[in-house]
C-alpha cells in the first residue's frame, strides 16, 4: 500500500533540508581531488518517482450507444389522433436519449402495392423515390415503433401498404414496439393483436410491452402531452392517464433493452462476415 501523502511530504522536506546543510564537496573538499573534479549530492524529488495517474478512459460499446428509432405513423387522415400519440411517444423516446426519425405516410405518399421494393429496383422501371428514402430510414434504424389506429379490428391500410413494400432484407434483426390508440376505451387493442404476427413476418422482434392509449382525444393534447380530463375521471376510469404514462415508460425501456441486444448481434455478425 502506498504511504500517505503527508508522510511523503515530510520525507521530501527532510531530504531537501539535509542537502541544503551540506557543503559543496567540489574544489578539493570532501572526496575531491584538487579543483579538477566537482562532486555534488543530487537531491531526488521523491514525488518525481511516483507514476502519473492514468487518464480516465471512456469506451462506448453497442450496449451504451443510444438507439436510432423509426417512429411510424399508421394514419393519413386529415384530423388523425395518431399525430398526438406519435408526439407523446417521441418525447418518451427522446427522454431515454434515443434518436427518433418520424415516418409519416403523408410525407411519403405511395401507390397501392404492385411489386416489392427490391423487385422494383431490379426491374429498372421507374418507382417512387420515397421508397428509397424509407428504405434508408428503416435500414439505418435499430428499432421501429408503430403507431397505429384500429381499422375493422386490424391495422390501418396506409401502414400496411407502406410496410408491405419491404421484407427481411430491410427489417431483419431489429426491435419493434406497438402503440395503438382510439377515441374509445379499447385504445386500439385489436390492432395490436394483428400487428404482432405481421411484424414478426417482416423480421422484426416485438417487445412484450405494447402501449395502448384509450380516449386518445381526451388524455392527449395537440402537442402530445398527457392531460387530466377537466371533470376528474370523466368516465375514463381511475388512473387512466397514469397508466398510459407508466405503460409508455416500460415500452421505451424494453425497446432500449431489445434494441441494444439485437444491434450488438447484428454488429457481431457483420464483423464475422467481414473476416470470412
Amino acid at each position: 500500500m502506498a504511504p500517505p501523502a503527508s508522510v511523503l511530504l515530510l520525507f521530501h522536506l527532510i531530504v531537501v533540508g539535509i542537502a541544503l546543510a551540506l557543503p559543496d564537496v567540489g574544489d578539493g573538499g570532501l572526496g575531491g581531488v584538487g579543483g579538477d573534479h566537482h562532486h555534488r549530492i543530487h537531491v531526488v524529488d521523491p514525488f518525481a518517482v511516483l507514476p502519473p495517474p492514468d487518464p480516465p478512459t471512456t469506451t462506448t460499446t453497442a450496449a451504451d450507444r443510444p438507439l436510432t428509432v423509426a417512429l411510424v405513423i399508421g394514419s393519413s387522415r386529415p384530423h388523425r389522433l395518431g399525430l398526438r400519440v406519435a408526439k407523446f411517444v417521441r418525447a418518451a423516446l427522446a427522454a431515454a436519449n434515443h434518436t427518433v426519425v418520424l415516418v409519416d405516410p403523408v410525407e411519403h405518399p405511395l401507390p397501392f402495392l404492385e411489386e416489392k421494393y427490391e423487385d422494383l429496383k431490379r426491374s429498372g422501371r421507374e418507382y417512387p423515390k420515397s421508397l428509397d428514402a424509407l428504405h434508408a430510414i428503416f435500414t439505418a434504424s435499430d428499432a421501429a415503433v408503430i403507431v397505429s389506429p384500429e381499422y375493422n379490428s386490424g391495422l390501418s391500410p396506409p401502414l400496411a401498404n407502406m410496410l408491405n413494400y419491404y421484407w427481411l432484407e430491410t427489417f431483419l434483426g431489429r426491435a419493434a414496439a406497438v402503440a395503438t390508440y382510439s377515441p374509445s376505451s379499447m385504445g386500439g387493442a385489436r390492432a395490436a393483436v394483428a400487428l404482432r404476427p405481421y411484424l414478426a413476418t417482416l423480421g422484426l422482434v416485438s417487445v412484450p410491452e405494447a402501449l395502448r392509449v384509450p380516449w386518445a382525444d381526451r388524455v392527449l393534447d395537440e402537442d402530445g402531452a398527457l392531460v387530466e380530463p377537466d371533470d376528474g375521471a370523466g368516465g375514463l376510469g381511475e388512473g387512466v392517464v397514469e397508466e398510459v404514462r407508466e405503460n409508455a415508460r416500460e415500452m421505451v425501456r424494453q425497446v432500449g433493452w431489445f434494441g441494444r441486444a439485437l444491434r450488438a448481434e447484428r454488429e457481431r455478425e457483420a464483423r464475422a462476415d467481414g473476416g470470412a
